[in-house]
């Protein structure tokens, strides 16, 4: 097969060469063909702490006024999102338990922000729609939720920003470092 004149099933035969230098690697750094590529604990758990920041800072500035948990309020979302969802569905999307989402569905029947149904023809598969009133509620919290947000990484930066400076900088530098997170002028000097 050709494609704007190359062949593609070319593979492997020799390429022509081109103008463009091959990129050099860094000492130390070379890639290893044959090891699978292994996970950055530390910049894992970076992620995670800037994210759990963030979200509690929502919890308890937006969600906390609504009487909602970051979780109810996700499943919420799901619901809306997804009118008829099934239960089985709405843990996998959330990741918790199928217990909790019954209980937090309870909470929001109780509140009259969903419904649920039973299927016909199998009793245990329960879908969950959103009621008028649960439909309004995620569109007035959305863009409090986005408002909150800009704020806090304007505003309180020094935990997040932090966090993030320090995720990027291992995932994107090459070779192990250590200490606080390095300024770009830093980084162009490697």
């Amino acid at each position: 097969m050709t494609v704007d004149g190359h062949d593609t099933n070319d593979a492997g035969r020799e390429q022509p060469a081109n103008d463009t230098p091959a990129s050099t690697p860094v000492a130390g750094n070379e890639p290893d063909a044959g090891a699978a590529p292994t996970l950055d604990i530390g910049a894992l758990t970076l992620l995670c702490r800037a994210a759990n920041l963030v979200r509690h800072h929502l919890d308890t500035h937006v969600l906390y006024d609504a009487h909602l948990t970051w979780t109810s309020w996700d499943i919420l979302q799901l619901i809306v999102g997804q009118p008829g969802i099934a239960t089985r569905q709405v843990a996998a999307s959330a990741a918790v338990s199928k217990s909790l989402v019954t209980k937090i569905s309870n909470t929001l029947v109780e509140r009259d922000l969903i419904h649920r149904t039973r299927e016909k023809g199998d009793q245990r598969l329960v879908r969950l729609y959103p009621t008028a009133r649960g439909q309004r509620l995620v569109q007035d919290l959305r863009p409090q939720l986005g408002d909150a947000y800009e704020r806090y990484i304007a505003t309180g930066r020094g935990k997040v920003d932090n966090a993030f400076r320090v995720l990027l900088r291992d995932l994107f530098l090459p070779g192990p470092v250590s200490g606080p997170a390095i300024s770009q002028t830093e980084a162009d000097e490697r």
